[in-house]
């Protein structure tokens, strides 16, 4: 499903949303904000959230030092959000343009500028429209994980492996049959060679 508006928290908040990680949005009023969490719908109020109209299209640079245990210790001090998957990163050293997320694969630009501006309260810095160019092809020896709403379920892995069990015993059954038929033939053959012979001795 396609959604035309994307939200992020302002700033630490109770709920299950994480900040600086981009969300889509479901319905938006004037006081609350519906957004898609992992596949469920999470309610929060529209003061504590950015609103932007495009995709993410760039890492989220979250500065510390938090205290929260849901946040990893390598983490502490600050990180970057995947605007793909949600992963989140230490901060990169050297303020590299671009970054290539270790989960999802995808090479995307990193937001100082805007979070420089978002540290000195310049208005309309929340990422409203901003989408970087991307330079830096993706790297085709690995393959991009599925994101948590693409990925199968456990009951429909367990179809597709019974799909393939299903298609191994048809295969093995129609061999079966093609080697009894084969048999069945060359039975028929050396009797009616057998026949062939009687008849053809003098008695």
């Amino acid at each position: 499903m396609r959604t035309s508006r994307w939200a992020r928290l302002r700033s630490v908040a109770a709920g299950k949303l994480r900040l600086g990680a981009w969300y889509p949005v479901e319905v938006a009023s004037a006081r609350e904000v519906s957004v898609l969490v992992h596949g469920r719908v999470e309610r929060v109020a529209r003061a504590l959230v950015d609103l932007r109209e495009q995709p993410p299209r760039e890492w989220t640079v979250v500065r510390g030092p938090f205290n929260a245990a849901r946040v990893p210790a390598s983490a502490r001090e600050g990180y970057v959000v995947c605007p793909n998957c949600r992963q989140r990163e230490p901060i990169p050293e050297g303020r590299p343009a671009i970054t290539r997320c270790g989960r999802c694969n995808g090479a995307f630009v990193v937001a100082w500028v805007r979070e420089a501006e978002r540290a000195a309260g310049v208005p309309g810095a929340s990422g409203a429209g901003a989408t970087g160019p991307e330079t830096l092809r993706g790297d085709l020896r690995m393959t991009r994980r599925r994101a948590g709403r693409n990925r199968r379920t456990g009951a429909e892995r367990r179809t597709t492996q019974r799909r393939v069990v299903v298609i191994a015993v048809l295969a093995e059954r129609r061999m079966a049959e093609r080697r009894a038929g084969r048999d069945r033939r060359a039975g028929v053959d050396r009797r009616v060679q057998a026949q062939r012979r009687r008849r053809s001795v003098p008695w």
